[in-house]
């Protein structure tokens, strides 16, 4: 008996899944809200763009132009026997390795290599104590979008999604380079942060999400009524992935990652909303 009810709840909440992913409009941008854009998406590390922007970039592809810029392949410094050396790359000093793993995943998420900017830069080293100036990766940006004609950036928000100080650097940087803009022709929007118990419970967020924007919604139009003011109103977005994507985008990950496939990454590719749910929100 127990078995039957098992499978017959988890068969309902396929069922639910599927009907939230087909027919959640007013909830769900399953099309851009934008088309024929240049998209740039600033990620701290190789594998942030499987891990954490994976919906977004899947849904937004087809019908604009993906770049991605990652600052963490700079000169990882160390000193052994009072010598000071140079690992190009990431923490573990796999800098080469990762690129090419970037470029692989990148393939299987659709963004050209020609896209794909990787930093090495020494003021950017991949390291939880390392600081990564906000106004030197605005002025990285600055370059950037000027030369790729940037209409919309993507990045972390302030809290980083695990609050990594590199991906909190990358809010800090696109913020400090929005703030130096004086026409103001490049959107950024950041890629929302939840508790880790939200985190980690898959397509069960998708019920939590919904709710509570349905009452923000309410909220947020209650408030807009009683002073006026349209000007209040945030704008945000959001991006589910089919089964079909989720599937490509753990592909990426396990294909394209492979040097960081450690038990616990395994473990967030099967349960981490951000594999299947973003909630982006435009900064104003």
């Amino acid at each position: 008996m127990d078995v039957i009810f098992i499978f017959n709840f988890t068969m309902f909440l396929c069922f639910a899944f599927f009907i939230i992913w087909r027919n959640t409009s007013f909830l769900v941008h399953f099309k851009p809200w934008f088309s024929n854009k240049k998209v740039l998406f600033l990620i701290a590390h190789p594998d942030d763009e499987v891990m954490f922007f994976g919906p977004s970039i899947f849904q937004i592809k087809n019908d604009n132009e993906i770049y991605l810029v990652c600052l963490s392949n700079g000169f990882f410094k160390k000193r052994i026997m009072k010598k000071l050396t140079y690992v190009l790359g990431n923490a573990e000093g796999l800098g080469e390795i990762r690129k090419k793993e970037l470029i692989k995943s990148c393939n299987i998420l659709g963004i050209l290599p020609q896209n794909i900017k990787i930093v090495e830069n020494s003021q950017l080293q991949d390291s939880m104590t390392s600081y990564w100036d906000p106004n030197f990766i605005s002025q990285l940006l600055s370059e950037i979008i000027a030369d790729k004609n940037i209409d919309i950036l993507i990045t972390f928000d302030h809290f980083g999604i695990s609050k990594h100080p590199n991906h909190i650097a990358c809010y800090h940087g696109a913020i400090s380079f929005f703030d130096s803009l004086e026409t103001r022709k490049t959107s950024i929007y950041v890629l929302t942060t939840v508790s880790i118990l939200r985190k980690y419970i898959f397509f069960f967020d998708l019920f939590i999400t919904m709710a509570l924007y349905l009452y923000y919604k309410l909220l947020n139009t209650s408030i807009l009524r009683l002073f006026n003011n349209k000007d209040r109103k945030d704008t945000i977005y959001f991006f589910i992935n089919s089964p079909f994507d989720v599937f490509n985008l753990q592909k990426a990950m396990i294909e394209g990652h492979s040097s960081q496939m450690k038990w616990f990454r395994w473990l967030y590719i099967f349960t981490s909303r951000y594999m299947l749910l973003n909630e982006l929100k435009k900064k104003k």
